[in-house]
């Protein structure tokens, strides 16, 4: 006597799967795992908050394009971030009869607010250079940049962090180190937009 398995059809795309009755808790595991499948996939937002790590460089130029591009789709907010270098501090003289050297704290918070004004300015002068006409704000920040942009993705709740990259082989050199120290601590998703050879010559 030939038993017939009954089939199992998953609604959601119309697969069909055959299970006998021994196997029929499988035929409801499947069923679940297809229903977990496309809520999860109704699950996923859109974009609301894209941030572009910029150095004013003709890949971080066209990052910010392609950012624009998926914020008018998504109608989501897109913020420029550059981070300009902390300075490496050094004792600017040490007393041998104490244990810790002096520094000039002065001078160098009058060099971070120099630095930071100039990155500033370098900003607006890269904004203005987009001509892109959607509406982009900008922070200019001062430290470490893999922590310092980390901080801020997170502070900002940010959907898609977005980096340029020169058209390089393997994805390590693709990503460069701090694209890949976000991509390896960060929360939100990463897209990283190659630089290719004819697009030196669109801009």
């Amino acid at each position: 006597m030939a038993v017939m398995a009954k089939p199992f059809v998953a609604l959601n795309d119309g697969e069909i799967r055959y299970f006998d009755r021994e196997n029929l808790q499988n035929a409801w595991d499947w069923l679940r795992e297809k229903e977990k499948l496309k809520a999860l996939a109704e699950q996923i937002d859109i974009y609301k908050k894209i941030v572009v790590p910029v150095d004013f460089s003709l890949p971080s130029k066209h990052a910010v394009k392609r950012a624009v591009r998926l914020a008018k789709q998504d109608g989501a907010e897109v913020t420029l971030l550059h981070i300009s270098q902390e300075a490496i501090v050094l004792p600017y003289y040490h007393d041998s009869m104490v244990a810790y050297p002096y520094y000039d704290l002065a001078s160098l918070d009058y060099d971070d607010k120099r630095q930071i004004a100039h990155a500033e300015e370098q900003m607006n002068v890269f904004i203005a250079s987009l001509k892109s006409g959607f509406p982009l704000r900008a922070e200019v920040l001062i430290g470490n940049p893999n922590s310092t942009i980390l901080s801020f993705l997170e502070a900002q709740n940010t959907d898609l962090v977005v980096f340029g990259a020169t058209k390089k082989k393997g994805l390590s050199k693709r990503l460069g180190s701090i694209p890949r120290y976000v991509l390896d601590h960060a929360r939100c998703e990463l897209l990283v937009v190659p630089l290719h050879d004819d697009a030196r010559f669109k801009d």
